[in-house]
């Protein structure tokens, strides 16, 4: 599910930008209303899983979000790379930083740990490169 322009609580921190993050998350995310504003915010200590999608936001999104993510226990972060087409997958947050950050490419699959049985392959995640 993506929000656009909306903000991101992440246990008292709040990730936003001008134009909103692209956040994307299971179903498991909290999603509340505050006061009478309909802006919505997503609660990462209810979250298993984000994806971020990144091509102009890249550094950004590995050097800025992964440690606000980790300091808010999201167990799994993931970043679809679509400059270098790779997946990089951090995981096992402890003290504001992940202990694993694994980079997976074209061939590889990768499951995320809340649901081991749904298995993706790396290469779907991206357009089809053309032919030079």
């Amino acid at each position: 599910m993506a929000f656009p322009g909306r903000r991101l609580d992440l246990a008292g921190l709040l990730v936003a930008r001008r134009d909103g993050p692209r956040v994307h998350a299971g179903e498991r995310c909290d999603k509340r209303r505050r006061g009478r504003s309909s802006s919505r915010l997503l609660r990462a200590r209810r979250c298993l899983l984000v994806i971020e999608v990144a091509a102009s936001s890249l550094r950004y999104d590995l050097n800025a979000k992964a440690p606000l993510y980790a300091e808010a226990d999201v167990p799994e972060y993931w970043i679809v790379n679509l400059v270098d087409r790779e997946l990089v997958v951090f995981r096992s947050p402890e003290e504001g930083a992940y202990r694993d950050r694994i980079t997976y490419r074209a061939g590889d699959r990768v499951a995320p740990e809340a649901w081991q049985d749904v298995v993706i392959e790396v290469s779907e995640l991206f357009p089809a490169e053309e032919p030079s």
